[in-house]
């Protein structure tokens, strides 16, 4: 494995602060780019967060600790519940299968907003907080950006298309 000399983008943004549209837009292409290769070689990550994403020199992100990854089908689907509470996707928390993919895309919105604002999107000290924070994307005051400046309001779409309702109509 290369070494990543610049550390994970966790602890990049927790010195650093969150990053402007630009550079979040640049890391995150890499992270899809990198993502996209995986599932087309039917990988799933299942842990994708920023604590799993190195910088190297260069600042270009480098994908560890495929150690819950795992190959996946579409005729046989996986449920086993792993990865990080914070950036696991409700189908995780309800026990339900899926097909592997679905769960990477929902850590991707995670990281996209953690890039962003510099903060979590579902967050809690517990489990039961953070379902509660799940919930919340029913709650038709859930505002998913309210921390993107003017200048990134086109981010406002990816937030949408990733934590909409109509993704998760179906668990309640």
């Amino acid at each position: 494995m290369e070494y990543a000399s610049g550390g994970e983008v966790f602890d990049y943004l927790v010195s650093h602060g969150k990053m402007n549209e630009k550079d979040a837009r640049c890391k995150f292409r890499q992270i899809v780019s990198a993502v996209q290769y995986c599932h087309q070689k039917m990988i799933v990550h299942r842990d994708l967060k920023a604590e799993n994403l190195l910088l190297d020199a260069e600042l270009n992100i480098k994908i560890a600790d495929f150690g819950f990854s795992n190959y996946f089908s579409n005729s046989q689907k996986l449920d086993t519940f792993c990865g990080s509470p914070p950036y696991a996707a409700p189908e995780l928390f309800l026990g339900r299968k899926y097909e592997g993919p679905e769960v990477d895309v929902w850590s991707l919105g995670v990281i996209l907003y953690t890039l962003v604002s510099g903060t979590l999107p579902f967050d809690g000290k517990n489990l039961k907080q953070l379902l509660t924070r799940y919930n919340s994307l029913y709650d038709a005051a859930f505002h998913p950006y309210p921390f993107l400046e003017p200048e990134s309001r086109n981010l406002r779409e990816p937030f949408r298309s990733i934590f909409s309702r109509s993704n998760f109509f179906y668990y309640q």
